[in-house]
């Protein structure tokens, strides 16, 4: 599910969530899509291709990025898994 998260004064950035919390191999799998559909893919799936590749390289060091619930926010406890 891609997710445009910010549209202000012409910033556009599109990420997948559902394949970043899937880990290395979603987010692999995703990427690959996306580049084999080459010039038929989206500007959606292009302008998540950046993010994905971020969160590839986060994955492969280990960082792991979890659901969130934002009703069980506090905004005092963030726990980063590394």
């Amino acid at each position: 599910m891609l997710i445009d998260s910010l549209e202000k004064g012409g910033l556009n950035t599109d990420f997948d969530i559902d394949a970043m919390i899937g880990g290395y191999d979603a987010i692999r799998d995703v990427l690959n899509d996306i580049e084999s559909k080459g010039y038929d893919a989206t500007n959606k799936e292009n302008g998540a291709k950046e993010c994905l590749k971020v969160a590839l390289e986060m994955a492969a060091r280990g960082i792991r990025i979890k659901p969130y619930n934002l009703c069980d926010f506090t905004g005092r406890n963030i726990n980063a898994t590394l």
